[in-house]
């Protein structure tokens, strides 16, 4: 059997750490026992020389007083006899016997090549020398006994070794390797989106402590996916909700539409509606009466008409957590009141859907009432420009981290550019969305107020379910992508789109841009002036346009550096698409002075400094398309508002 064969019985083919354990205990007790063999090896043989050395001394002692009778009377019959009983001690080499002349006069002789010792004794009769014998000493019996000891020591080592090998083979497959294996079939299961697995009982309580964990981790990433699924869902569902709610007719539809996607969406279990009658109704001279709807009731999403006294003592000033009633509102009227309620209060995110729903609501009917009053259109943009400046920075709205310089013109009382600024819970983030609907006029104004409410949605998102929903910008764009392609439906709106999160706490800025201008990055440092960064990474298709849809695409972001000196400048073609009385556009001048400029310590110095070159390049010339300009900077830290 071959020892690649053997190390797949015992499982130490592959590099495992059963397999790393045993091979280190082998290599440690081989590094041990041949540290305690060289030892014992060293120890032995200095005390076998130190036992030959006494020996030898006793044998030369005890060979010179035997001679001494033997060698006066000169019997050499029984000095040869002498020699050779001494010559059989195992570390005697050879002997020779001399008399007092130094003449050999008997030996027993032997392998002097093997002689490591010798020793010379005078042999004394009387106090007189008469001779003297010469012993050679051998360690060849001390090597066998040595070579022995060494051998049996490599037999001890070998089966130690082999039982080490065994013993640990079987305590760490039975303790270790199934363990383990248990905990793979298990990460294996989970990884394959059963998150429900069970890894079982496991006696060691370091991996129990693990599986416990993964198991914990496992239902973590469930409940994730789950909230993720369902968030997803109801983006789509919300996006249907758009779709179908300005695609109503008549109010009593809209308002049907509205609890039905109230139950579906944010899982309102009741709803009621009850409307105005004609008396209470303040007619608006050119408003059409289109009726009063009648008394709906909704029980989980089926809706029953039924009569006032039914209806009349549910609804109310309702603003608390299981209870809600909201106005149903045209531009001229109020259409009546909606009541909704939870078996079980519902939690901050659904509350801000059920909002922004009703916000929709609102919007539609007001484009209903648009469809309907067609001769009172102005009254309508009003309404219109009403909503687009009300996604516009108050005071009182303005980041924790961040300071913003904004202005924003329009060609007509409703244009197509807007934008958004959105910060996170713990305002470590800022979310800067800019949208230019192409060309301008009432159409424009239609889809800028319908983002408006996609946006209130995008927010409650953020606000609720940032890291597990949307917190990047290319998701945002995917989203407002969905929501422009069913409310432009066939017709030639497409709209340019940038969104931006800044992340202070990272010091980095993520953009996705579809199709719009490249945002600016002023670098400012003290002694190296300014430096220009334009941020035209990555630039992709624009919202809407269905030539550039293929399947599974999706939109993403370009990641750059933002320190806390730098600004940011975010436009709209309008702006450096101005053209001066010859017809140059201030594109140029646009670029020259970002060149040439000095380091700005406030967003609304940069701000005025661009509009006032603005006016001076435009004189009289009235620009021709709405103008969007936002300057961005950080907040000094000694300055930034405690939440």
């Amino acid at each position: 059997m071959s020892t690649r064969l053997i190390l797949e019985k015992l499982n130490l083919a592959r590099p495992t750490i059963a397999r790393d354990l045993i091979l280190g205990l082998v290599v440690m007790m081989a590094v041990v026992f041949t540290l305690a063999g060289t030892i014992n090896y060293l120890f032995s043989t200095s005390r076998d020389n130190a036992a030959l050395f006494d020996k030898a001394n006793e044998i030369s002692d005890n060979l010179s007083s035997v001679l001494v009778t033997p060698l006066w009377n000169l019997n050499t019959e029984e000095i040869q006899k002498i020699l050779q009983v001494y010559k059989q001690s195992g570390v005697v080499a050879s002997i020779v016997l001399y008399d007092e002349h130094g003449k050999s006069i008997g030996n027993a002789p032997g392998n002097d090549a093997d002689a490591v010792m010798e020793s010379t004794k005078i042999i004394y009769y009387e106090k007189k020398p008469i001779g003297k014998v010469v012993v050679s000493f051998s360690d060849k019996e001390i090597i066998e006994k040595q070579h022995q000891i060494f051998v049996y020591t490599l037999a001890i080592f070998a089966l130690m070794s082999v039982a080490l090998v065994l013993a640990t083979t079987f305590l760490l497959k039975r303790f270790l390797r199934e363990p383990f294996m248990r905990l793979k079939t298990g990460l294996d299961f989970i990884s394959e989106g059963n998150y429900g697995h069970k890894f079982g009982l496991i006696r060691q309580t370091d991996l129990s402590d693990i599986t416990e964990r993964v198991e914990v981790m496992a239902t973590e990433i469930s409940r994730r996916e789950s909230a993720l699924a369902e968030n997803r869902n109801k983006l789509e569902i919300l996006n249907q909700a758009i779709l179908d709610m300005f695609s109503c007719s008549n109010t009593e539809s809209l308002i049907r539409t509205t609890m039905q996607i109230t139950n579906k969406v944010c899982g309102v279990d009741h709803g009621w509606f009850l409307g105005k009658t004609e008396s209470q109704q303040i007619q608006t001279d050119g408003d059409e009466k289109s009726g009063t709807p009648s008394p709906l009731v909704c029980v989980r999403g089926h809706i029953f008409e039924t009569n006032e006294k039914e209806v009349l003592p549910h609804i109310g000033k309702h603003d608390n957590i299981q209870v809600f009633t909201y106005p149903i509102k045209s531009r001229y009227r109020n259409v009546g009141n909606m009541t909704l309620s939870y078996d079980l209060a519902p939690d901050s995110s659904k509350s801000s859907l059920l909002k922004s729903i009703m916000s929709l609501a609102n919007v539609a009917m007001n484009r209903q009432s648009f469809i309907r009053e067609s001769a009172f259109i102005e009254t309508e943009l009003v309404v219109a420009e009403t909503v687009q400046r009300s996604m516009l920075l108050e005071e009182n709205r303005m980041p924790t981290n961040a300071l913003i310089a904004y202005h924003y013109e329009t060609v007509l009382r409703v244009g197509g550019d807007w934008f958004s600024v959105i910060e996170s819970r713990d305002g470590n983030s800022l979310y800067i969305i800019l949208g230019d609907v192409t060309g301008h006029g009432l159409a424009q104004g239609l889809v800028t107020t319908a983002m408006s409410g996609a946006l209130n949605i995008i927010e409650s998102m953020i606000h609720d379910y940032e890291l597990s929903t949307i917190n990047r910008p290319h998701q945002i764009v995917t989203h407002l992508d969905s929501v422009i392609r069913k409310i432009a439906g066939k017709s030639n709106l497409r709209m340019t789109c940038v969104a931006a999160k800044i992340d202070f706490k990272d010091h980095k800025i993520y953009i996705c841009n579809a199709g719009h201008t490249f945002p600016i990055m002023v670098h400012q440092q003290e002694k190296q002036g300014t430096r220009i960064e334009s941020l035209a990474r990555n630039q992709q298709h624009i919202l809407g346009e269905d030539h550039f849809i293929v399947e599974h695409h999706t939109y993403s972001d370009a990641e750059y550096d933002f320190n806390d000196d730098d600004l940011l400048v975010f436009y709209t073609d309008g702006l450096v698409e101005a053209n001066d009385a010859e017809g140059k556009s201030f594109h140029r001048k646009f670029n020259r002075h970002f060149s040439r400029m000095e380091n700005y310590h406030n967003v609304n110095q940069l701000k005025d400094d661009l509009l006032h070159l603005f006016r001076v390049h435009t004189g009289n010339v009235t620009p021709k398309d709405d103008i969007c300009l936002l300057v961005v900077g950080m907040r000094p830290k000694s300055a930034v508002k405690v939440a």
